[in-house]
This record gives structure tokens, C-alpha cells and sequence, in this order.
């Protein structure tokens, strides 16, 4: 680590909403040094870092023997309340970052969670994936920086997504505890990686953010996809995708290069050609014709047509 450091500007500005406290977090920093901060919220805090700059790079940790290694702030992050935290901030350049407040009694009406600092718990809080929690947050900051009509009841429905979302979070994590090693999926658990694509489909979606939405490791999901369905989950992710499109297609608002673009492909003629090796037809041929029909998708068995047809 390099000597103590500075930030030249450091601002928190607080928002107060139904659902939550939001803080809006900006940083400049223009030396080397390192920059450490210690806290204890009384809140339920979920939070994230928006932007970066420059070499600047902050990273926190739980206090104690439950996190003896920092962790980059731009994973989500959630501490419980009561629970003693440190940051370190260091290099130059920008940051902005924002969380969200919940209290004790809202929290745990909504999620279940109570105020558990076991071990185990504080565990899963230190890996907290989602890629619809980041993107609420992301709005979140947005709503608040550009303020627009009915921003304020934007964030706070925002905020109640996120909190939503954090329960699902958990009870993955807590079925993660008791699933057993058979290496074998259900149909319900394909049908909710399934959705999970759709709804997500513009994003690059890695196989750690479906292992996290699941609540299993990657080595769990390359198993079970091989073992269960005799494809690979890449393969899956790009068949829901194309299975989005069809439907963007019979829409017919937008343009096939828009579409390739809705469903995560920087190309239309590499969309194209992934299109023609599913469904065995163009996506020119599809749209003109309507057609909706799925029975010759060239992926998978029985199960993995199935899902992606009852979409």
C-alpha cells in the first residue's frame, strides 16, 4: 500500500424517500495516496459504485475475521446494520457512487431478513450479484442527478424492486446451502434461467451473473446444462436470446438491426448468422412470414425446446 493520501473533494448528499434514504456519493482525488474510512450503519445498506476515472480504485470490507481481504467496490455491495466496515481509496481520478437505506423495520417486512451476523450470513453478503440490483441503482442515481416528471416516485419504486430483489437474492443463497451435489436440474430451475435471459437479454450476461441468480457456482451450471439437457449454457443464453427476437420480430417496430442490439449483439450479421443456426431460417424470412413456430430449433433435448417455446 502507498503512503496516506487525500481526497481533494468528497460530498455525500442524502435523499429521503417512502421506501428509503438515499445517499449520492462524489469523489476527486489527485494523489497516490491512500485514503481508509471505517463505519457502522444502523441501516440496511445496498449500494454501488456508478462511475470511475483515472487510476482511482476503492475497494471495503467487513471488519473482523469474516473479511480479511478488501473487495472492489463496483460489485454490489450490502452491509447489514450493525456490522463495523472499512473502505480504502486510492490513485487519482473520479468517482461517484450511490446506496440505499433501509431501515431494520421496512427490510425485514420486505425481504425476511432480520438482523443476522452469523457467519454464514455475512459470507453471502460479501458476494452479492444482480444484474436488476444494479441496474435499479443505476437508475436510482440517474432520477437523482437528472431529476424528470415523477422522479421522486421512480426512486422509491426502484428502491422497492431492489429490496425485492435482495430477498430473492437470499433465498437463492439459502437453497445454494441445501442443494445437493446430483449435479441435475429441474425443469422450474431452467424455466427461471430462462426468464432471467429475457429479461436481461441486452446485457452480456456472464455464467457467473446465472450462477449467482440461481444460487450455485459456475461449475454447478456447466454440470447440470451438460449432464441435464446435453448443451452448454452459453448455448442456452444464445437460444433465449434468439427466442426474444422472434418476438421483436412479429412486433415489427423495430428494425433488425435494432433487435440484433436489444438482444446483445454488437453485429447484425453476426446476429444473423446465430439466428439461421437455431431456427433455420433468416430473421427476414421470420419476420415476413410471422412465423412462431419452434418445433426445429436445432439446440438441446426435449426440455431445453420446451422452455424456450413456452416463453
Amino acid at each position: 500500500m502507498s503512503l496516506p493520501g487525500t481526497h481533494d473533494r468528497k460530498t455525500t448528499t442524502r435523499h429521503i424517500f417512502p421506501n428509503c434514504a438515499v445517499e449520492i456519493i462524489h469523489a476527486d482525488k489527485s494523489d497516490d495516496g491512500y485514503v481508509e474510512e471505517f463505519g457502522n450503519n444502523t441501516h440496511h445498506v445496498v449500494g454501488a459504485k456508478i462511475a470511475c476515472n483515472g487510476t482511482y480504485r476503492s475497494t471495503w470490507r467487513f471488519m473482523g475475521p469474516i473479511s480479511p481481504v478488501h473487495k472492489p467496490c463496483d460489485i454490489l455491495s450490502y452491509i447489514p446494520p450493525n456490522v463495523p466496515w472499512g473502505t480504502v481509496a486510492e490513485g487519482r481520478g473520479k468517482a461517484a457512487g450511490v446506496s440505499c437505506h433501509f431501515s431494520h423495520e421496512y427490510f425485514r417486512a420486505v425481504t425476511g431478513i432480520d438482523d443476522d451476523r452469523s457467519i454464514s450470513h455475512l459470507e453471502t453478503c460479501r458476494d452479492i450479484h444482480g444484474v436488476t440490483i444494479k441496474q435499479g441503482l443505476r437508475r436510482i442515481y440517474s432520477e437523482i442527478i437528472r431529476p424528470d416528471f415523477a422522479s421522486d416516485a421512480l426512486v422509491n419504486s426502484f428502491a422497492g424492486i431492489i429490496a425485492l430483489e435482495m430477498a430473492r437474492y437470499f433465498k437463492r443463497a439459502a437453497a445454494k446451502r441445501r442443494r445437493t451435489h446430483s449435479h441435475t436440474m429441474e425443469q422450474q430451475d431452467l424455466l427461471r434461467i430462462r426468464d432471467y435471459i429475457y429479461e436481461c437479454s441486452e446485457e452480456r450476461l456472464l455464467i457467473s451473473d446465472i450462477a449467482a441468480y440461481l444460487g450455485c457456482s459456475e461449475r454447478h451450471i456447466h454440470q447440470t446444462f451438460r449432464v441435464s439437457f446435453g448443451i452448454t449454457p452459453h448455448d442456452f443464453i444464445k437460444a433465449v436470446k434468439i427466442r426474444k427476437s422472434v418476438d421483436l420480430l412479429n412486433e415489427g417496430v423495430l428494425s433488425i438491426k435494432q433487435i440484433a442490439h436489444n438482444v446483445g449483439f454488437s453485429r447484425q450479421s453476426s446476429f444473423s448468422a446465430a439466428f439461421r443456426a437455431t431456427t433455420g431460417a433468416t430473421p427476414a424470412e421470420t419476420r415476413r412470414l410471422g412465423r412462431t413456430d419452434f418445433s426445429c430449433l436445432h439446440i438441446g433435448n426435449d426440455a431445453v425446446r420446451a422452455a424456450i417455446m413456452g416463453r
